[in-house]
């Protein structure tokens, strides 16, 4: 008889995210408004560069702690 029953849906739990790897992305500091010099853009630029780095690390770190469904590992 138990042959015949239909299976319920089987529920794949998911650990939650870690919270540093939950945290939003930040884009580091704005640009000043009007002239600057150029050393004071440069570092800007260089802060700014390295917000977007430790996103991408964040992200990869994400990606690799929930791989898609059937997607290739590495």
């Amino acid at each position: 008889m138990i042959g015949c029953a239909t299976p319920g849906p089987v529920a794949r739990q998911i650990p939650p995210r870690p919270a540093d790897l939950a945290a939003p992305c930040g884009a580091g500091p704005d640009y000043p408004p009007g002239e600057a010099l150029l050393a004071e853009l440069l570092e800007i630029v260089r802060q700014r560069e390295g917000a977007a780095a430790v996103c991408r690390a964040r992200h990869a770190a994400l990606v690799k702690a929930w791989p898609a469904a059937g997607a290739p590992q590495p």
